[in-house]
């Protein structure tokens, strides 16, 4: 009984029940305040003198063009690591020597296998997910991740936390990467009866113009926190 994603529609379906699971962006968005654009957007435009639509339609086209790149550099790596890679354009060169030397530095050598969009599941909870990367050893497995956002935080500069029960953690990239990640690692760990090794982000910073290898904490017990909050929220729903 396996769980396939479908592109259209970005979902997650049991192939044996047709039945839909809650993808893990969108169970771990439940768990953190969604960004204020309108209250963040008019306080931009009182500074800067202009129109508060001005400014959303600003960031929305740095967003599109953000989104673009993203997934462009995400299937140039994609289609690199499954062999499929047959554009040789200098930039898609540069790009793969770079990933392939930051990949050789911060992942342990000797894997016995490579998997690329790898689809994860929990039929108990209904959970699914996709991940980037997952390199296989005998004694485990390590997930990584493609990241191609404009910052990379390690705290919230105005002082945000997720919701409970994993408000003890600030509200920022790295902990949402470490819960998006130790959540593929929950489900691999169950679908597998392997251990996780570690997690790791390929960051593409903009501002290099190259990789950043950053490693994560795997939270496995926030990750049980939050499955069960989920779970007993839906039952109560």
């Amino acid at each position: 009984m396996n769980v396939v994603f479908e592109e259209e529609g970005h979902t997650y379906t049991n192939t044996e029940t047709s039945e839909l699971y809650i993808s893990a962006t969108t169970l771990l968005r439940d768990y953190h305040e969604p960004f204020d654009s309108i209250g963040a957007a008019t306080r931009v435009s009182k500074r800067e003198g202009v129109e508060m639509q001005f400014i959303l339609d600003l960031w929305q086209r740095q967003n599109d063009e953000a989104n673009v790149k993203g997934t462009f550099i995400h299937k140039i790596i994609e289609d690199h690591l499954t062999g499929q890679l047959t554009r040789d354009h200098p930039k898609i060169l540069k790009l793969v020597k770079q990933f392939d030397a930051i990949q050789k530095d911060h992942v342990l050598p000797r894997y016995t296998e490579i998997h690329s969009e790898k689809v994860l599941w929990n039929h108990d909870h209904k959970l699914a997910g996709m991940a980037d990367i997952i390199y296989d050893y005998k004694d485990g497995f390590i997930i990584g991740d493609i990241k191609t956002n404009k910052k990379f935080n390690f705290y919230s500069a105005y002082n945000d936390y997720m919701r409970a029960p994993v408000g003890h953690l600030h509200h920022c990239q790295f902990n949402e990467y470490c819960l998006q990640l130790s959540l593929y690692a929950f489900m691999r760990e169950e679908l597998t009866q392997t251990t996780c090794k570690g997690l790791v982000v390929y960051y593409y910073d903009p501002t290099l113009s190259d990789f950043v290898a950053y490693h994560l904490n795997y939270m496995k017990s926030e990750i049980e926190l939050l499955i069960n909050h989920y779970t007993s929220s839906k039952i109560k729903s």
